[in-house]
């Protein structure tokens, strides 16, 4: 869950960092010839980065519902304690 998250946030995050290269470009482009060209050049960008950042937030939302679903299925961590005749021990199960 915890990369799941982690990957899907910096994946949208990127998305949306080159959506906004592309906005800016566009942005651009009316104002010289050159500013056309080079927003001609990155006239991939926009979509591009549309579909990165879904990818990203379909990772994100997942790795959410898989830590919803887990924490909601795991028992509680079991600690115990054992102390006999010479020997002490100690016991610690479950998932953390």
């Amino acid at each position: 869950g915890g990369v799941l998250v982690g990957v899907g946030a910096a994946v949208l995050a990127g998305g949306a960092a080159l959506y906004a290269v592309g906005r800016v470009s566009a942005g651009s482009a009316a104002s010289n010839l050159d500013g056309y060209y080079g927003a001609r050049d990155l006239l991939w960008a926009q979509p591009t980065g549309l579909a990165v950042a879904g990818a990203g937030a379909a990772v994100l939302v997942g790795g959410i519902i898989r830590y919803a679903l887990v924490a909601r299925r795991s028992p509680a961590p079991v600690v115990g304690l054992a102390v006999g005749a010479g020997a002490v021990g100690a016991v610690v199960a479950g998932s953390f």
